[in-house]
């Protein structure tokens, strides 16, 4: 008895791993060498060399990392896709807002995403909660 339930045990974890390594993301990694300052979902990164990472996720969506040249994710941001692709090799597009330079898409030879604004903050206040 002992001897079929370490065996079914054994299948199930087998089987919850296998499920978990279906499961896992897709993940594309684009490496780019940014020549001025630029804004990811609000934060501003300073100009150089940095790894885009785009991972796929099952919401239909990707979550975007940029990695500085250290390896540290120094940002993240969820984005959607769009129906723009690259045509000859992956691409990231800036665009101008509010008089600085921000990461608007990345576009892929399979598909393309758009990074989302930075929220701007209006009004802050210290909250207590109980």
């Amino acid at each position: 008895m002992k001897k079929i339930f370490k065996l079914t045990s054994l299948l199930a974890v087998a089987l919850f791993a296998g499920a978990v390594a279906t499961s896992a993301q897709t993940v594309t990694k684009m490496e780019a060498e940014i020549a001025f300052d630029f804004a990811v979902g609000g934060k501003t990164l300073d100009a150089g060399k940095y790894e885009v990472r785009v991972a796929r996720n099952t919401a239909g969506g990707a979550s975007v990392f940029i990695v500085n040249d250290e390896g540290k994710v120094v940002q993240s941001v969820f984005a959607t896709y769009t129906g723009d692709i690259a045509k000859s090799q992956a691409e990231l597009v800036f665009t101008r807002q509010q008089g600085r330079w921000a990461l608007a898409k990345v576009n892929m030879l399979e598909s393309g995403i758009a990074v989302p604004k930075g929220a701007t903050v209006r009004y802050s206040a210290d909250v207590k909660t109980e």
